[in-house]
């Protein structure tokens, strides 16, 4: 099956307000990536690694948005 994937940017602290609005909207599959749950994983869990790649960090730099997959 193919799939269409539509991001939508959302202002901070506006993530769970942008998820709402697309799953009243129908959409199924949501992915939320924030920047800030980056960052408080990598902080909570440093105990399993002492470096963290740079691509990967850049990738979720400033990330607060919405993937719905149609």
């Amino acid at each position: 099956m193919r799939w269409i994937e539509a991001a939508f940017r959302a202002g901070p602290g506006r993530l769970d307000e942008l998820g709402d609005r697309l799953t009243d909207l129908g959409a199924e599959g949501l992915v939320i990536e924030d920047e800030a749950d980056f960052r408080r994983f990598l902080e909570q869990n440093r105990q399993y690694w002492d470096y963290v790649d740079e691509e990967l960090e850049d990738r979720y730099a400033g990330v607060s948005r919405v993937k719905v997959y149609v």
